[in-house]
């Protein structure tokens, strides 16, 4: 069976656009089975581009709620892995080295 993989950076600051992310991987996904699939996130919760401007129980919920909204699609069978980045700058460039080393 032919796999694809389809790949994801977010910033922790970018949390609200995940649903609707996580919406159109769904459509994507719709014209092949859940199995042929992969989706890979990498989320950097590190402050170096935005510093977060609330307290670090604020902070907590925003990484909380990450988890939670990437961890409904395992629920509803699709193949996720994350990785969460914390203490330094990772870039799209970054990313898409690795994303191309772990599936191409």
């Amino acid at each position: 069976m032919t796999k694809f993989a389809i790949g994801c950076l977010i910033q922790w600051y970018e949390l609200k656009i995940i649903p609707e992310y996580i919406s159109s991987i769904k459509g994507a996904i719709a014209a092949y089975s859940k199995e042929s699939v992969k989706i890979d996130f990498s989320v950097v919760m590190g402050e170096h581009l935005e510093q977060f401007d609330g307290t670090s129980q604020e902070f907590l919920i925003v990484y909380h709620d990450i988890i939670k909204v990437i961890n409904s699609l395992n629920k509803e069978g699709f193949d996720v892995e994350v990785r969460y980045i914390n203490n330094y700058i990772h870039s799209i460039a970054d990313y898409r080295r690795e994303f191309n080393e772990r599936y191409c």
